[in-house]
């Protein structure tokens, strides 16, 4: 009996969700969301045209289902920053504030971390199909954890009079649009002075982090 040679790509059924979460990063990020079917990624994967739909009921809820895990791989990255950056703080022997504003500029390197690991969800995180598939709602309390998560934190510096006392939400925004503003820009190698580094010695970064610092302390 002639043994059937399995396809590379074929994947277990219990892991054929991650699988096509995955996957479809990569097919977007190659040649667009617009591209990406659950019957050709069927056929990429090496299983049944119906296999895909076990897990999603369409496209536009693998779309979804790509947004959720990008959105929950971010925020576990920006936890874990601002979790490390209290642990560094703490072997440094720095007092309670200036710990909680070194962890604070810690959410700046998990955050710019994050965008060099997983560039392709980062891009389908912050681009058009979210909107235009009207996928957004589907996930909106994983995206809202995510911002409510910075927003926590610039309330507890404004309690110890670290940071201006105004609109939480609007600080949140202009701390998170202004990292993104530069990671978006080294993602896109606009920079060519600063080569990417994940070391602590990124000095342009770390300018970047204090001056969004400066940009909302309570004393100028």
């Amino acid at each position: 009996m002639k043994k059937i040679k399995k396809s590379k790509n074929s994947y277990h059924h219990h892991d054929l969700r991650n699988a096509c979460i995955e996957r479809g990063v990569e097919i977007i990020a190659k040649t667009g969301y617009e591209s990406l079917s659950l019957r050709s990624l069927a056929k990429d994967l090496g299983v049944s045209h119906g296999a895909p739909y076990k897990h999603f009921k369409n496209k536009n809820d693998l779309l979804a289902a790509i947004l959720e895990k990008s959105f929950s791989i971010f925020s576990e990255h920006l936890q874990s920053g601002y979790v490390e950056g209290l642990t560094e703080a703490k072997s440094l022997q720095l007092p309670k504030k200036d710990k909680m504003i070194y962890s604070f500029k810690r959410l700046a390197f998990a955050y710019y971390r994050f965008a060099f690991e997983y560039p392709n969800h980062y891009r389908f995180m912050f681009g058009e199909a979210k909107s235009e598939h009207d996928i957004k709602s589907k996930v909106q309390d994983t995206m809202q954890n995510t911002f409510y998560y910075l927003i926590r934190i610039i309330e507890n510096m404004q309690q110890e009079g670290l940071i201006i006392n105004m609109n939480s939400s609007k600080l949140g925004l202009f701390v998170w649009s202004s990292i993104h503003g530069y990671t978006m820009l080294k993602l896109n190698n606009i920079d060519e002075v600063d080569e990417f580094s994940f070391a602590r010695g990124d000095h342009m970064l770390e300018l970047v982090a204090d001056l969004i610092y400066q940009g909302i302390k309570y004393k100028f």
